[in-house]
């Protein structure tokens, strides 16, 4: 497809692909906006977004606009957005 990037491929465990099929199936476009939604949830752990997080960043980085697949859930957990914020500032600052 003729884009620059494209947006809210959702993998698992909230879509049916991982992010190595996404990888390999995007090529060198833009993804905006893979983080799974759920992941938000008080029900799954945190260590699970962890994860989640630094798998992107290590395959998309720099090809990346982090973001969430489609909207933090109403019960979603703010501290889970606060972690996510404070990880990408941590990256960058190591980047440099």
């Amino acid at each position: 497809m003729p884009f620059d990037g494209l947006e809210a491929l959702t993998p698992l465990p909230q879509g049916d692909v991982s992010l190595e099929e996404t990888k390999e199936a995007i090529g060198d476009k833009i993804l905006l906006d893979v983080i799974p939604a759920i992941l938000f949830l008080p029900d799954h752990p945190m260590e699970e977004l962890q994860e989640c997080v630094e798998r992107i960043v290590e395959l998309f980085y720099p090809r990346l606009i982090l973001g969430v697949s489609d909207e933090v859930p109403p019960p979603g957990d703010i501290e889970r957005v606060r972690y996510i914020s404070q990880y990408c500032r941590d990256y960058r600052h190591y980047q440099r």
